[in-house]
């Protein structure tokens, strides 16, 4: 097989996928926790990955979150934040479990993380970041401390 008809196939392929919304990222994540910015042009999303597989059941972690903005009618990424950089600010961080409130213009984010400290139970805790710095401003176990 020449390699124009191999160029060819993978040009066809690749099209196809475009054409039908394939995702940008690998079957093994899954998205969870989404919140758009007011204006729709910015939303932030929870991405798993699959760390086990059986027939009936996958089991998900938490691997990064994803900002993105809207441009030109299409979800372009604009940061990826891995777990790692979370726990550089929250060492016992294991996964954010809800994004109550996102602000895109100033990179904040209200949201609720899972806290796990070595052979302790999950603790769960309510808390305001500056996303562009990895910092907390505030934190809180009651759900209702902030409002938008």
């Amino acid at each position: 097989m020449s390699w124009r008809v191999i160029y060819t196939r993978a040009s066809l392929i690749f099209l196809v996928a475009m054409l039908f919304g394939c995702e940008r990222y690998p079957t093994s994540m899954a998205r969870d926790a989404t919140a758009t910015s007011v204006s729709g042009t910015d939303r932030l999303s929870e991405l798993l990955l699959a760390t086990h597989k059986s027939e009936d059941t996958t089991t998900f972690a938490f691997d990064s979150l994803v900002w993105e903005k809207m441009v030109a009618g299409t979800w372009s990424q604009h940061r990826r934040i891995y777990k790692s950089e979370i726990q550089m600010t929250e060492p016992d961080f294991s996964m954010v479990e809800e994004i109550r409130s996102f602000d895109a213009e100033n990179g904040v984010v209200v949201w609720r993380l899972a806290l796990r400290s070595e052979g302790k139970s999950t603790r769960y805790e309510w808390s305001k970041w500056d996303l562009n710095q990895m910092k907390i401003l505030e934190k809180s176990e009651n759900k209702f401390w902030y409002e938008d």
